[in-house]
């Protein structure tokens, strides 16, 4: 039997990619960057943890660096129904500050 949160988290792999607006990062040579991506990996419903893939890119969404982040059983615990704690996890994580949440973009 899978619980609410259960299947929430589960079926957020399928939904369209949020792009948090961040604080402009220069990447030399590269560009600036000001969105972070970020995508729930999927897992089993009774997991106590999971995976991310991020991207770092330019408003143009030129990824300029991207990678992965595991939450620890505490962090998936807390996670609850927003998905801004997860954006805000890995951008921590990356060293970057999230100055905004939205822009909704299909995939």
């Amino acid at each position: 039997m899978f619980t609410q949160v259960q299947l929430g988290k589960q079926l957020h792999q399928f939904k369209n990619k949020k792009m948090a607006q961040i604080q402009p990062i220069t990447f030399p040579i590269l560009g600036e960057a000001t969105q972070l991506m970020v995508r729930v990996l999927p897992f089993e419903t009774n997991a106590t943890t999971c995976g991310t893939y991020y991207e770092i890119q330019t408003s143009e969404g030129k990824s300029l660096a991207n990678g992965n982040y595991n939450l620890s059983e505490e962090e998936f615990a807390a996670w609850g129904a927003s998905n801004a704690f997860i954006d805000q996890l890995v951008a921590t994580h990356v060293g970057v500050t999230i100055i905004a949440e939205n822009s909704i973009v299909a995939g």
